[in-house]
């Protein structure tokens, strides 16, 4: 598969550990087909590399499944509202999003577990997901110009077989959306950068308003100082099985995290 806004191949090995090729992954291992495919790229600025934020996919059951690009897995820290809860917990391999689109859980590569969060209303027609914080881009995944990949099959009947197929399939119909900070922001060493994963509803008249987002971020080293509204940029992803689609508010703010990359979310009071 090609994106021509990439960079160089990306093949073997190392595409077989991409968070691209892990929804097909995860059908070899679980004989559940991963469902359509949705992918997440970031451009930090003009001339700079393309970043893979992660793959979103809707699983036949109802469940939306996000495969992070980190190119560092372990999860060290989680911030709920302002506090620091140190792991480490495990490599993450996914995220998911439950079909009662109330709660949410990580996947980890080992059999680590740690309990499942809450949707933290933001309002009647809005959910805030999660959040995730990285130090720095470079932690993302680079997006290759060039994707080829092999998948070893460990073994082969014809229920695999199909469903490997259709994923296949899933993956060439994949949709494409590019993230990118607002218009007047300028990224540098210093600057954090944040996605917020906020589930809305199709009845929201004006998905795109910036007033309605209510920005959170995570918890830091020392408190940040950001203006107030932040600057941002909005992404619709479209989630055709759903009665209900996922907006990606990015901005950007001058901090220090207490590692690469941390997982934010909220608590219903």
């Amino acid at each position: 598969m090609r994106f021509p806004f990439g960079s160089g191949t990306l093949e073997n090995e190392m595409a077989l550990n991409s968070c691209l090729a892990r929804p097909i992954n995860r059908t070899i291992a679980t004989d559940k087909i991963s469902g359509a495919f949705n992918f997440i790229f970031f451009s930090p600025g003009q001339g700079a590399l393309v970043r893979t934020l992660g793959v979103i996919c809707e699983s036949p059951g109802g469940r939306v499944i996000f495969f992070p690009g980190m190119r560092v897995k372990q999860l060290l820290w989680i911030s709920e509202e302002h506090r620091i809860v140190k792991g480490p917990f495990g490599n993450v391999d996914h995220v998911t999003l439950e079909k009662d689109m109330g709660s949410w859980h990580f996947t980890f590569i080992e059999s680590t577990a740690i309990p499942a969060y809450r949707l933290f209303n933001l309002s009647q027609t809005r959910k805030l997901w999660f959040s995730l914080a990285v130090k720095n881009v470079s932690f993302l995944e680079e997006t290759p110009q060039l994707f080829r990949l092999t998948m070893p099959v460990p073994y082969s009947n014809n229920e695999i077989d199909r469903r490997v197929q259709e994923s296949l399939e899933e993956f060439k119909r994949g949709q494409q959306y590019m993230l990118q900070l607002s218009s007047l922001d300028h990224l540098s060493d210093l600057d954090v950068v944040v996605f917020d994963f906020v589930l809305i509803d199709r009845s929201d008249s004006n998905p795109y308003a910036e007033g309605l987002i209510d920005l959170r971020p995570p918890a830091t080293k020392k408190v940040p100082i950001y203006p107030n509204p932040l600057p941002l940029r909005i992404q619709k992803v479209r989630l055709p099985s759903s009665m209900r689609d996922l907006l990606i508010s990015t901005y950007k703010f001058e901090a220090t995290l207490e590692g690469e990359a941390i997982y934010s979310t909220r608590k219903q009071r």
